[in-house]
């Protein structure tokens, strides 16, 4: 059977910190990019129908009943009825007129990014050398100790 050793007072004695890195992320605003909105002039062909009048002349010839004629033959020789005739002309006129207005702005879109990176820690271990007893407490893994 081993001896039983009790500890009576500790000792305080020299101590060692023990370090580790820790990944800490840090955000600095930078240009992504730029978004250009322009106009653009685009040509189409365009076809409308366009209703239209014009005058049609209409002659109509009937007999009537025989009576004395107040000249004679060939005295109004060359003479003639002269009847305008109208029609309507369609033409083109092109004026601009508004469609659409556009407004620019920017919103906040909130996302998240995933970082990571290799961090160092420090842990403790003992060696020992002779016949020397040691124990380990608080956060410190007893399996970590090496002998």
């Amino acid at each position: 059977m081993p001896p039983t050793r009790e500890v009576v007072e500790k000792e305080a004695g020299p101590g060692i910190q023990l370090r580790q890195e820790e990944l800490q992320a840090s955000k600095r605003r930078v240009e992504a990019g730029e978004v250009e909105i322009r106009k653009d002039v685009v040509a189409e062909q365009q076809t409308r129908e366009v209703p239209t009048t014009r005058e049609q002349m209409v002659i109509d010839r009937r007999p009537v009943a025989r009576r004395p004629a107040d000249r004679r033959v060939g005295e109004d020789a060359g003479e003639a009825l002269r009847v305008p005739v109208h029609e309507e002309q369609v033409s083109i006129e092109k004026q601009p007129i508004v469609t659409e207005e556009i407004e620019v702005g920017k919103q906040q879109v909130e996302g998240t990014e995933q970082i990571s990176g290799d961090v160092r820690r420090e842990e403790a271990g003992t060696e020992r050398e002779g016949d020397v007893d040691s124990r380990s407490s608080g956060a410190a893994d007893d399996s970590r100790q090496q002998g």
